[in-house]
């Protein structure tokens, strides 16, 4: 952001992921994978959710197998091995996918990476100096105006740059490298998620197939199965002693009060059942625990935890300590997924503290049953935080090996479909001997014994059956709802589409009306711009007017000439005037002379006066002519006045006709620009429809393809639901010849069917559906009725 408020470098400047950089659009690249590994996370998380529970269950039915052999109960290790191998194979279905997601999830986040470190590199080498030279350009570091005082001053190139400006330059490359260091976290964060700890597992396969006589396995796959087993049996060991390697012996083996210790170094036992000591122990973890509920206090909230109450408190620590990871932040509406929350936190615990087994049943939470056993699983909780907060910090290894639990290892995703298929091998060994053993008889178990094991193994299987129809038929309503949605989904898409066709073919209709239009306009314009150009009378008008301006020019010079003569001769006749009064009074002082008789007459006299009328008759006649040329000049004036007038008039009738000539044109111009940019309209408004009808098309093809993929998934399980009534038949079958036998009647209980089975429907499940609360105030009308004994 720093380097934000920098002039633009040069343009040659640097390769193109450095100016992508620079301009912003790699940073919106990155944003949207940024989001799209959110979303990764989030699945994969929920995905390794999935394949916990199943690895769960699994290990479970190996318990009951195992038990079964140790107690030499045939039908109760029959029971487990028959249902280890059915969840060995869904629990090998969600490895593969959950290994398929994290495969998926290491590569994006490696590509990324990559583009990162390549960014970063070519920051360093070429942006970094780049936009630092402009800086330093802009504020006229080294300019021409300082003369040669830069060339002599050492190092004051790299003093000029101002100090902000280069740390935010800075601040660039270590944000890169910090993204760098994120996604390498990220790439750990996804093995975290995708890993499982069947050691114990494996341990528990070594331990059943030990039990029966010639069942032990041999091979590549049973080597692998005793190895991850001998792993499980080293940790166990040293978990026996309490200590680890590094770590010292108790003193006096005596361990001190757990309110003497640190959180993280108390044991399962440490753990009670009190709301004060729940809610002290939740504050070392959460000291915000307060803030979920303003209206109640913790401790009344403990007194009876509402079901939604234990998952705020376990998403708050996850939010703080990352203990449970991968719990969803959605409190369910159905009951099954608030079961699912509450036996994922169960699992959480018991894995990371090591222990066999839990006391905590999720429906006694939902009820508000069993108070006291959900307090000790918060504590639990909080303590099992605490450990996992140690171990991630590198605070040592006591926390997971300290007072008799381990730290169990985990295998990768990419081993654990070896693992499981090397287990799968073992295990279908060992149970082929343990059918094997159940048809030939082994004599030590009694026929009423083998007959209630085969019935109650008949039931079992009857309503494990009838559970699963159950769900098919949901999931196959689900599926038909969903394929009806899509259907009419795609109706209005199709009829959307079918208006956008439509609209399209108006607009390419109008397009192309206003097309001819604009060829008609432009043929009009061109045809009138030819009229103009050869009309012989536009011409004619035109070379009328050049004369006109011509003559016009012409009489106001030959006005100014005639201006100026009229000048001289006026001038002429003020002096002719002049000299006409001095004659005249020159002859009446003469007359006045004569008549006085001051002067006789003379002859000399006498010529004078002969030559002076004569001088004046001379000048009336020069004095009449011009008088004359006088008129004849105002004349000719008026004349060219009323000629200049009348070009006059013919110029402005031209100017007005010319200016009518003109707007027309300039009105035809407009009129080409209006259609030439409504032509331009018409185009981006047909590519936007076009665009809009490719969409629309798009998602026609993907609602057809998703309705042909739900079409399939119906089919399909149409096709397992038949294959479930045919078993189920099977099974009906068999159970009525083992009930209606001679032989076995007296030893068999009167058992009689499911309801349920026999209208042809799935019995309802027990469970109802909890009013839950999704927002953070509890109350008691969320627990579920409890059951009456």
């Amino acid at each position: 952001e720093g380097a934000a408020g920098a002039p633009p470098p040069p343009e040659d400047a640097g390769p193109v992921a450095c100016a992508a950089l620079r301009s912003g659009d790699l940073l919106k690249q990155w944003l949207k994978v940024v989001s799209s590994l959110a979303s990764l996370t989030e699945a994969l998380k929920q995905q390794s959710t999935m394949a916990m529970l199943f690895h769960s269950a699994f290990s479970e039915d190996l318990k009951l197998w195992v038990e079964g052999e140790e107690t030499h109960d045939n039908g109760m290790a029959r029971t487990g091995a028959r249902r280890a191998t059915t969840k060995l194979d869904t629990l090998r279905r969600e490895v593969l996918k959950l290994a398929s997601m994290e495969e998926d999830a290491r590569r994006q986040v490696g590509e990324f990476a990559a583009q990162v470190v390549e960014a970063s590199r070519e920051w360093g080498v070429e942006g970094r100096p780049a936009i630092l030279a402009q800086i330093k350009a802009d504020i006229g570091v080294g300019g021409a105006e300082q003369g040669d005082a830069w060339q002599q001053a050492e190092g004051a190139q790299d003093a000029a740059v101002p100090s902000m400006n280069e740390l935010n330059v800075e601040d660039v490359g270590k944000i890169l490298g910090l993204v760098v260091q994120q996604a390498e976290a990220r790439v750990k964060e996804f093995g975290n998620l995708a890993s499982l700890e069947i050691s114990s597992t494996a341990a528990l396969v070594v331990r059943g197939t030990s039990l029966i006589p010639g069942g032990a396995a041999v091979g590549p796959d049973a080597d692998l199965v005793r190895a991850l087993a001998a792993s499980s049996s080293e940790e166990d060991s040293s978990s026996a002693t309490g200590l680890d390697a590094g770590a010292p012996p108790p003193t006096g083996g005596v361990r001190p009060p757990r309110e003497q210790r640190p959180l993280a170094e108390w044991v399962p036992e440490d753990a009670e059942d009190s709301a004060d000591g729940t809610e002290a122990t939740l504050l070392k973890i959460v000291p915000n625990l307060e803030d979920l509920n303003k209206k109640r206090s913790p401790n009344e909230l403990l007194s009876r935890p509402p079901p939604k109450y234990v998952h705020d408190v376990a998403l708050l620590m996850s939010q703080t300590t990352g203990f449970p990871p991968g719990l969803s932040e959605v409190w369910p509406d159905s009951r099954e997924g608030k079961l699912d929350i509450l036996e994922t936190i169960s699992s959480s615990i018991t894995s990371t503290l090591g222990m066999e087994s839990l006391d905590f049943d999720p429906e006694h939470v939902l009820k508000g049953k069993e108070v006291p056993k959900t307090l000790k699983l918060l504590q639990l909780l909080a303590i099992a935080a605490a450990w996992s907060l140690k171990r991630d910090d590198g605070g040592g290894q006591g926390a997971s090996h300290a007072n008799g639990v381990s730290k169990k290892e985990v295998t990768p995703a990419s081993a654990l479909p070896k693992a499981l298929d090397a287990i799968a091998t073992v295990l279908q060994r060992a149970t082929d001997f343990v059918f094997g053993r159940r048809d030939g008889g082994d004599g030590q178990s009694s026929p009423t014994r083998e007959m209630e094991s085969n019935c109650r193994i008949l039931q079992e299987r009857i309503q494990e059956e009838l559970a699963i129809r159950a769900k098919l038929e949901a999931g196959e309503e689900e599926l038909r709802r969903q394929v009806e949605e899509s259907r009419a989904m795609l109706a209005e898409r199709h009829a959307h589409l079918e208006e956008v066709k439509n609209a399209a073919s108006n607009v390419c209709s109008r397009k192309h009306d206003l097309q001819r239009q604009l060829e008609e306009l432009r043929a009009g314009l061109m045809q009138r711009a030819e009229q103009c150009e050869g009309n012989p009378e536009v011409t004619r008008t035109k070379q009328e007017l050049a004369e006109i301006s011509s003559k016009s020019g012409n009489s106001t010079v030959a006005k100014q000439e005639l201006g100026t003569e009229v000048k001289k001769l006026q001038q002429r006749q003020v002096e002719a005037e002049t000299t006409r009064e001095k004659l005249e009074m020159e002859v009446r002082r003469m007359k006045l002379r004569f008549a006085s008789g001051v002067d006789g007459p003379t002859l000399h006299q006498h010529e004078d006066i002969l030559l002076m009328q004569a001088e004046k008759q001379k000048w009336e006649v020069n004095l009449q002519s011009l008088e004359e040329k006088m008129r004849s000049i105002a004349d000719l004036n008026d004349l060219e006045i009323q000629r200049e007038t009348q070009l006059m008039e013919d110029k402005k009738v031209v100017h007005s006709r010319h200016d009518d000539v003109a707007l027309q044109l300039q009105v035809i111009v407009e009129e080409r620009d209006g259609l030439r940019d409504g032509n331009e309209k018409l185009w981006h408004e047909k590519t936007r429809k076009e665009e809009e009808l490719q969409d629309t098309s798009n998602g026609y093809s993907h609602a057809s393809d998703r309705l042909l993929e739900k079409e399939e998934e119906v089919f399909e399980l149409r096709e397992q639901v038949e294959k479930f009534e045919n078993l189920k038949e099977l099974l009906q079958e068999n159970f009525e010849k083992a009930r209606h036998s001679p032989a076995q009647a007296a030893a068999l209980p009167p058992i009689a069917p499911p309801a349920a089975a026999q209208n042809g429907k799935a019995a309802p499940s027990p469970r109802r559906r909890e009013d839950g609360d999704a927002s953070s105030h509890y109350s008691n009308d969320s627990f579920e009725a409890a059951d009456e004994d």
